[in-house]
């Protein structure tokens, strides 16, 4: 697995100075090869890349000539039976997953600003139940674009508890459970956000949460040669915290299911 940072110069894990995006490689002649790193947000994955380290980053020259062709191949190459092997492994984590009565789903609706406040947020348990769907009060102005995901406007918010005064019911039902998030980079920053803001402890979210975005990822079988992973599926939710928790839990529950054959585009290079 891939360790995560913010965006250098914000949150607690900034990457590396010496790290590079593929736009950064590209502007020193430089080609990417593996990844050494991931910032995460809701709509890309940033990989970063060593552009000291030649299992990383290369040369154009030398990728032209076809010096690591062979090495690139074994990297990023990944054969149809690898792929079925890696599938059925989601599937057997998600039944294991559905029968963990400690496990829930989170998910949350947010400003939209680049760091964002939540305006709701919902959690529920492996059976479908809420275990808390609430507004919440946020400072920040909702921008344009979030509100045309989610609908929400301030409005809606005006009887909504704020963050400080959700807080304590929040480390209540979490307490020391296992979380599923459908990009777990996103929401737990938004919470680790407000807590900060709010100057409340945070709530070791990094340590229990797990990301089923990934998972699912796996479970589809979609494998890029180009980035040597899998690809990201969207959610497809209501774009309302409890219609994605539930979308959440029904792809859980598809993966235990079982894992139906390939179909024959997936494998896209």
């Amino acid at each position: 697995m891939l360790p995560e940072y913010t965006w250098w110069g914000r949150g607690d894990r900034p990457p590396p100075p010496h790290l590079k995006t593929r736009r950064q490689l590209a502007a020193l002649g430089l080609k990417p090869q593996r990844p050494v790193g991931v910032i995460r947000t809701r709509k890309f994955d940033c990989l970063l890349y060593d552009p000291d380290d030649p299992t990383s980053a290369v040369s154009k020259s030398k990728v032209r000539l076809g010096g690591l062709a062979a090495a690139e191949d074994g990297l990023n190459q990944r054969s149809r039976d690898d792929i079925e092997r890696d599938r059925q492994t989601a599937s057997e984590w998600a039944q294991q997953t559905l029968d963990n009565p400690a496990m829930t789903i989170l998910d949350t609706e947010t400003t939209g600003a680049k760091a964002s406040e939540m305006v709701e947020i919902a959690i529920i348990d492996m059976a479908g139940m809420p275990l808390l769907n609430t507004l919440v009060q946020a400072q920040q102005r909702i921008t344009p674009g979030a509100a045309a995901v989610h609908g929400l406007t301030a409005q809606d918010l005006v009887d909504a508890p704020t963050f400080p005064e959700l807080y304590p019911t929040l480390a209540e039902v979490l307490g020391d459970r296992s979380i599923l998030i459908y990009n777990v980079g996103f929401d737990v920053g938004v919470i680790n956000y407000c807590c900060d803001k709010y100057d409340r402890p945070r709530l070791a979210l990094e340590e229990r949460s797990i990301c089923l975005m990934r998972w699912y990822a796996q479970w589809y079988g979609n494998w890029s040669s180009k980035h040597g992973s899998y690809r990201w599926q969207a959610l497809n939710g209501g774009h309302r915290a409890l219609d994605d928790c539930h979308a959440a839990l029904e792809r859980l529950q598809t993966m235990a299911a079982g894992v139906p054959s390939l179909r024959s585009n997936e494998n896209e290079n």
